[in-house]
């Protein structure tokens, strides 16, 4: 029989513990037992304490004595089980709980428990079970409804999970948790809007909430509002400031916006903290690698590479490719072939874009293309929450009668694209349409820029804005046709194309392959570049022009003056073979081919263009192991563009590449006069330079094989009267053929539009 001196000094230690003055508890509970041993609910009392101040294996013990003394109390094996856990005992835990609800099997909080301890064990469904069980019990058992909620997100059932999350703010709608957790189950199922509302009401409760500040920059990045990013990024950093985590998303951040020396300061800190973070060691040679220190970035790219196989691998196949540093390059190609053929594209999420894949300097097939640009749309769709709602209208009824054309790129400066479109965009027929340019990119206020900002009828600067509202600023003009010029290559925002702004949507010229997705529907082709027979292969319909697919301009500024080979660099009497390419696209095959020429042709040299440096002194190595001296090669430095065609008439013979043909070079030199030969394979952008040839009544410059490609080239260097003869044929064709008339391109490419409107396909769906 407990005195009541006792009982009294009980209720009193049990008070001071409800109040946290934890040392007045633990001494008044040691003063009854030092009175009465036995008092079996002072020792669990104890136990409960000494777990709250981190003593794990001190609670098991005092509580397995209340147990001991009073075998029956549910709610004693319950708080073992609790402490168990506290020392990572899971199984024994699991057997306390158990035993409790062998003897009150309504007993939510043992339910709850099992919960916990499945969760930890990574036994999902078992977890799932117990906090329905805890749930059910007790309605309104927050704790339980957020542990659930949190399970069901990590099992991907995201609805489940923000179902569990909205109860959990019913029980208790102050609970920055619940908002945290709500707000990353609507993120995950691309609910941006509401994602960030719920976050914002998470900090507003709980403004030290560092997870949140965080996660809401997240959602802002995938939103491609990366200035709105930054502001939570610093919040994030300024709570948690030792967090490498923080400074590596405020980089990513910072570079996106193309801010390189706040985002090189925020790696600089990252990798100080952590310097084994993979990420930041990533972003590190992206921005070494931007910086053109190319040996560096190499070098920080195999260090990633140790410490997770298979992550960057592209990036750092691309450095390669750039130096023309090729020893184990074609193994790196043919390993990201590989991940994309057995699906792993995600592994390479951001890494490993369709535009590096075409470019690989291995042959790849329509097919592999095709699966690399639909892996990577669908991630680009996974982070569009959905299109904008499309109101049915009848295309082409604008009130003025006229079609309304839109234009998409970054590209509308002195750039290949900003280069070939001009004469088209002026030559539209304004009394059918009415012309809209978007521009993602810089101005760089060159003269190409200029006259392009005054061909459109509106000219839009979409730069600043995120994707969503650039999608809702083009359907707000009514656009009928959108047409994308920048495809995935660089400054791509194919998100915008994907929130679906225009009834048609167009690919065509800036990326030589399908994007992969069913927010496009048409893609601008010839029946050369891409066979009919290769449809499956594109998620867009092809729109076959007749001719050649490529637009051009008959007004291109071009130097009036040839200089004399001496000037360049070129000896007199030789027979110059031109290799006028990026270096990225030359590969260690077609570098065989070259410098087997070179050696059959005594009196030759190789003319090509001085990239960087770096790929200069490894092409002259590469050339003095394949047995040429390095003088036979000749390295032409960058100049102005019109200064760059007057030269093109120097060459007697240019040399395509292969599998990444010339595409606006090819026209450039076929432009100048300068017979090209190319070797066609079975994909989009090994092709190009064969449509070229085709339109201009050339097919016999076009080869496919290594073999014959080489033996052309031998047969036109040994009869320079047959060359001549193929460079009268090559300048009478382009007086007679529309290759470089953006006027008829306009004509050609307004017909295919009209047809397109006459069809109405319904937005989304493959024509």
């Amino acid at each position: 029989m407990i005195s009541n001196r006792l009982a009294t000094l009980f209720a009193q230690a049990c008070q001071c513990h409800h109040e946290g003055n934890l040392q007045a508890a633990e001494q008044g509970y040691r003063e009854i037992l030092a009175a009465d041993p036995s008092y079996f609910e002072v020792l669990h009392r104890l136990g409960i304490l000494a777990a709250q101040l981190g003593h794990a294996q001190a609670a098991i013990e005092l509580i397995q004595q209340a147990i001991q003394l009073s075998p029956a109390r549910a709610d004693f094996y319950t708080n073992l089980g609790l402490a168990l856990v506290g020392v990572d005992q899971l199984d024994d835990a699991v057997l306390a709980n158990s035993k409790a609800l062998q003897l009150a099997p309504n007993n939510p909080d043992a339910h709850f428990n099992l919960g916990v301890i499945y969760q930890r064990q990574g036994e999902s469904e078992a977890a799932v079970s117990a906090y329905l069980r805890a749930i059910e019990f007790r309605p309104e058992f927050f704790e339980a409804i957020v542990n659930l909620g949190n399970v069901y997100k990590a099992l991907g059932q995201s609805s489940d999970a923000k179902q569990c999350f909205l109860d959990a703010i019913k029980v208790n709608p102050n609970a920055a948790e619940a908002h945290y957790n709500l707000a990353s189950s609507l993120h995950q199922e691309s609910q941006h809007q509401e994602s960030i509302a719920s976050y914002e009401r998470a900090i507003a409760i709980h403004p030290g909430y560092a997870m949140a500040h965080h996660n809401l920059g997240t959602v802002y990045s995938d939103l491609g509002r990366f200035r709105e990013a930054i502001v939570s990024y610093r919040k994030a950093v300024a709570l948690e400031p030792n967090n490498a985590d923080r400074y590596y998303n405020l980089c990513v951040a910072y570079y996106a916006l193309n801010d390189k020396e706040a985002a090189t300061e925020c790696i600089r800190q990252a990798l100080s903290l952590s310097p084994e973070h993979v990420e930041a060691n990533y972003y590190q040679a992206l921005i070494l690698k931007d910086q053109k220190q190319h040996e560096a970035a190499i070098e920080v790219f195999r260090r990633v590479l140790s410490l997770r196989p298979g992550y960057g691998e592209c990036d750092l196949m691309n450095v390669l490719q750039l130096i023309c540093k090729w020893g184990d390059l074609e193994d790196i190609a043919r390993h990201i072939v590989a991940l994309v053929e057995r699906g792993q594209e995600e592994k390479l999420r951001h890494r490993a874009s369709p535009l590096t894949f075409i470019g690989l300097p291995i042959v790849t097939t329509a097919e592999q293309q095709f699966q690399c640009a639909k892996q990577w749309a669908d991630n680009i769709c996974s982070n569009v929450s959905k299109p904008l709602s499309q109101p049915p209208r009848c295309l082409a009824t604008q009130p003025n009668g006229r079609i309304r054309i839109g234009y998409l790129s970054a590209d509308f400066r002195n750039h290949p694209v900003g280069l070939l479109i001009p004469e088209w965009i002026e030559s539209h027929d304004r009394s059918g349409f009415e012309i809209f340019g978007y521009s993602l990119g810089v101005e760089d206020s060159s003269p190409q820029r200029q006259r392009l900002v005054k061909a459109f009828d509106h000219f839009i600067d979409l730069q600043s804005l995120n994707f969503f509202d650039a999608a809702q600023r083009i359907q707000n003009d009514g656009i009928d046709i959108l047409v994308d010029l920048q495809g995935y290559t660089s400054k791509a925002r194919t998100q915008i194309l994907a929130h679906r702004p225009a009834p048609i949507q167009i690919n065509y010229l800036g990326f030589a392959g399908t994007l992969g997705g069913d927010f496009v529907d048409y893609i601008l082709v010839d029946d050369f570049v891409v066979p009919a027979d290769q449809a499956p292969f594109f998620s867009e319909q092809l729109v076959h022009l007749p001719g050649c697919f490529m637009v051009n301009d008959s007004q291109r500024a071009i130097s009036a003056r040839t200089p004399q080979r001496i000037e360049v660099g070129l000896p007199e009497n030789s027979l110059v073979l031109c290799g006028f390419s990026t270096s990225a696209k030359i590969t260690p095959k077609m570098f065989d081919v070259w410098c087997r020429l070179l050696k059959a042709i005594p009196e030759s040299v190789l003319w090509l263009r001085a990239d960087n440096p770096v790929a200069v002194v490894n092409l002259q190595r590469e050339a003095e192991i394949r047995g040429v001296t390095s003088d036979r090669l000749v390295f032409a430095p960058t100049i102005e563009m019109p200064d760059h065609l007057a030269r093109y008439p120097l060459a007697d013979i240019f040399l395509d590449t292969f599998p990444y043909n010339q595409h606006s070079s090819a026209s450039d030199v076929l432009r100048m006069g300068v017979p090209m030969v190319t070797l066609s394979g079975n994909t989009f952008v090994s092709r190009v330079a064969g449509s070229f040839l085709r339109t201009l009544g050339l097919p016999e410059l076009i080869t496919g094989c290594f073999e014959q490609y080489e033996d052309v080239v031998m047969q036109l260097a040994n009869d320079r009267e047959n060359l001549n003869v193929l460079r009268r044929r090559l300048a009478t064709n382009l007086s007679h053929a529309d290759l470089l008339d953006g006027r008829a391109f306009a004509r050609k490419v307004e017909h295919a539009y009209r047809t397109m409107c006459q069809r109405q396909p319904i937005s989304g769906a493959k024509p």
